[in-house]
C-alpha cells in the first residue's frame, strides 16, 4: 500500500477509530496521527489477508447424506407418518446400505429441491438430467434406474408418437420439471407452444381434463398412480421417450469419496 493511500484511509475510517474529530476540541497531534497511521499500516494487511477457513471433509458413515425429495409416488412420496416411501427409496436404502452410508429424507416441491441441491442445502438427490444442474452438480456416471416420459391426452387429440408433434399445441408441463432437457425445446419460440404448468401431476390432470390444454407431459407409473384414483376414462396416454435417472449430488457436498463408491456399485449393476 503507498504511503498517500494509507493516510487516505487512515481520515477516512478516523470516527471508527475514535480519533478526535471534534471541531471545539484540539486537532491531533502529528505524533498521535502517525502512530494510528502506523497501527493501520501494520493492521491492514493482516485484515486483508485472511482467507475463509476451509470446508471439513465429510464422512457420511458418520454424518447423514442429506436427500431431497418430492412427492413422486411410486418413486418416492412420504407415508402417513411423512418418512420417504417407494421404489426408489427401497433402492437407495439398498445402495447406502452397500456402501455403508447413513441417510436422510426430506420432501421439497420440485423447484425448490432443486435450488437446494445446487446451493448445497441438500446434498443428494434422483434425477434425470436437469437443465438447471447441468454443468454444476455431479451425475453418477450409471443411471439407478429408467423411466418412460409419456404425452397424456382426452381422447378427442390425437395421440402422439415425437415431441416436433407439440408444435403449435397448448401443452400442460409440471413447474420444476425439465423433462431432461425437453423443456428447452417446448419454450423455444420456433415450436409456437402454447405452454400452461401445473403444480403437480395431480393438478395437471384436473387441468387437461378440464380442457385447458391438449397434451400434459408426465411420467407414466407417478401419473398412471394418480389417474386411477380419477374418474377420467377419456384421458388416455402415448409413449414418447425413455429417461435415466441418475444419483446427483450437490457440488458444494464435501464426501470426496462417495461418488467414487456410488458409481463402483452402480456400473456393477449394468
Amino acid at each position: 500500500m503507498h504511503y498517500n493511500s494509507a493516510l487516505r484511509l487512515t481520515l477516512e475510517v478516523s470516527p471508527l477509530l475514535d480519533i478526535n474529530t471534534n471541531q471545539h476540541q484540539q486537532v491531533p497531534s502529528i505524533k498521535h496521527s502517525t502512530l494510528t497511521l502506523l497501527r493501520l499500516l501494520v493492521l491492514i494487511p493482516l485484515g486483508f489477508g485472511l482467507s475463509a477457513p476451509v470446508k471439513a471433509e465429510l464422512d457420511c458413515t458418520n454424518v447423514p447424506v442429506r436427500v431431497a425429495l418430492f412427492d413422486f409416488a411410486p418413486f418416492y412420496s412420504p407415508d402417513q407418518q411423512g418418512h420417504p416411501q417407494g421404489i426408489l427409496i427401497d433402492e437407495l436404502q439398498q445402495i447406502m446400505d452397500q456402501i455403508g452410508c447413513q441417510w436422510q429424507g426430506s420432501f421439497y416441491t420440485p423447484s425448490v429441491l432443486l435450488e437446494k441441491v445446487a446451493n448445497g442445502q441438500a446434498d443428494l438427490a434422483m434425477l434425470i438430467e436437469h437443465p438447471m444442474l447441468k454443468g454444476k452438480a455431479q451425475y453418477s456416471r450409471s443411471p439407478i434406474l429408467e423411466m418412460q416420459l409419456a404425452s397424456y391426452q382426452n381422447s378427442t387429440s390425437p395421440g402422439i408418437k415425437q415431441v416436433a408433434q407439440l408444435r403449435q399445441k397448448r401443452v400442460i408441463a409440471i413447474r420444476g420439471y425439465g423433462y431432461g432437457g425437453l423443456i428447452n425445446r417446448l419454450i423455444d419460440p420456433s415450436m409456437q407452444v402454447e405452454l400452461h404448468m401445473a403444480s403437480d401431476i395431480r393438478a395437471a390432470l384436473l387441468m387437461l381434463g378440464d380442457g385447458q390444454g391438449d397434451y400434459l407431459l408426465s411420467y407414466q407409473r407417478p401419473t398412471n398412480a394418480v389417474l386411477a384414483t380419477q374418474n377420467r376414462p377419456n384421458i388416455h396416454s402415448s409413449h414418447l421417450q425413455s429417461k435415466d435417472v441418475y444419483v446427483v449430488l450437490s457440488p458444494e457436498y464435501r464426501d470426496s469419496k462417495l461418488l467414487d463408491r456410488l458409481n463402483r456399485l452402480l456400473d456393477s449393476r449394468q
